[in-house]
């Protein structure tokens, strides 16, 4: 198989997954109204701004990246 088929089986799967993974959120919000992207986003801004203040006092430019990607796992976890 070629490179561009291989593209669009990782695109449609991709397609598949956000699919899923919306319709189960907007089920576990019980808003009656779909999620979408912009509140995912919203929501993962909200949880990770004071690691990112927190991470913005240290001068190691590598340090930040790790302290702001273990606080976004974190968040994603609790």
């Amino acid at each position: 198989m070629t490179c561009v088929v291989y593209c669009a089986i990782a695109a449609l799967v991709w397609q598949l997954m956000k699919a899923y993974t919306l319709s189960i959120l907007t089920r576990l919000a019980d808003t009656g109204h779909p999620i979408v992207d912009k509140e995912i986003v919203q929501w993962a801004n909200q949880k990770v701004v004071h690691f990112i203040i927190f991470s913005s006092v240290c001068a190691d430019n590598i340090l930040r990246r790790i302290i702001f990607l273990f606080s976004s796992m974190s968040v994603a976890f609790c």
